[in-house]
């Protein structure tokens, strides 16, 4: 018996010798749980402030597709100006073309009195320095009438 409490007793040592290992290993669990507790409270803090920046991320994101509409708009605005714009000049360019076309027939029409005028004015000089002949001779003819009448008045006189 005496064998038998020996052999108890061993076993219950090598019992307590495991308790005592789980024990420790419980322990180092325990500590590797808190650990893990400690790493999950920090997972759940970090995870919280990814959240609380994909919240400012996604508000960016709807702020900047705000901004891309209202740029959208303000480019579909100026494209619309610029069609506007392209429209205008076309209409000018061809108001200036037409007024090019009368700046030609005006020219034209010009270069045209101007050949006129130059030759009225020649025809002018000519006619005056015609005028000025007959003038000279019409001077003449008076002259020489009045010498006549004059030999004919003292002929009537002398006979």
């Amino acid at each position: 018996m005496e064998e038998l409490l020996k052999e108890i007793l061993v076993e219950v040592k090598g019992v307590k010798s495991k308790i005592d290992d789980l024990d420790q290993r419980i322990g180092t669990l325990d500590q590797r749980i808190g650990v893990l507790e400690k790493s999950m409270v920090s997972l759940e803090q970090r995870m919280g402030a990814l959240e609380h920046r994909m919240d400012k991320l996604e508000q960016r994101m709807d702020s900047l597709e705000h901004r891309m509409d209202s740029l959208e708009h303000r480019m579909d605005s100026l494209e619309q100006q610029v069609d506007e714009l392209k429209g205008r000049v076309d209409r000018l360019e061809e108001r200036q073309n037409r007024t090019e076309e009368k700046l030609n027939i005006i020219l034209e029409q010009t270069a045209i009195l101007s050949e006129f005028k130059t030759e009225f004015i020649l025809f002018r000089d000519n006619t005056n320095n015609q005028f000025e002949e007959i003038k000279e001779k019409l001077y003449t003819v008076e002259f020489m009438t009045a010498n006549n009448w004059k030999d004919i008045a003292s002929l009537k006189l002398a006979r």
